[in-house]
């Protein structure tokens, strides 16, 4: 056996040791129903900035759950609106673990047509953090 080959199996055998984690978007991770949505339109704490409105409730399920508006309308057309959808996705999925136990609607405003990706991202980073605040907030005084 050749060296290079002996060192890339070494490498190899190093790397699938390590534990990955998952941050994929499976579909118990979606809300899914018009009654899930409307359970968190009838009962939620809300952040709203320029770009996006965010609601959140408890869902007694242990895993957070993401549902999506956004509108052609407001995005802009097809392409922006998966654009913005795409960046809502994986910045739930970085944060999904700091979420727990809620389900999340992320709402657009006509603004959101304008906003880059990092203005997306730190739009969605301030909304994610007034959401765990509010929710602590709101469990410690039950």
């Amino acid at each position: 056996m050749r060296k290079d080959a002996i060192a890339f199996q070494r490498k190899s055998q190093t790397v699938s040791s390590v534990v990955t984690v998952n941050r994929g978007f499976p579909r118990d991770a979606r809300l899914t129903r018009r009654a899930e949505f409307d359970r968190v339109f009838a009962e939620a704490t809300g952040s709203k900035d320029t770009y996006l409105t965010v609601l959140a409730r408890p869902n007694g399920l242990g895993r957070p759950r993401l549902g999506m508006v956004v509108s052609n309308r407001n995005a802009g057309g097809v392409v922006a609106r998966n654009r913005i959808k795409r960046a809502v996705r994986e910045s739930f999925r970085h944060r999904q673990y700091e979420l727990n136990g809620l389900d999340i609607v992320v709402l657009a405003k006509p603004d959101v047509a304008s906003a880059t990706r990092s203005q997306l991202f730190a739009s969605l980073e301030r909304h994610w953090r007034r959401i765990i605040e509010r929710t602590r907030r709101r469990n410690a005084v039950q």
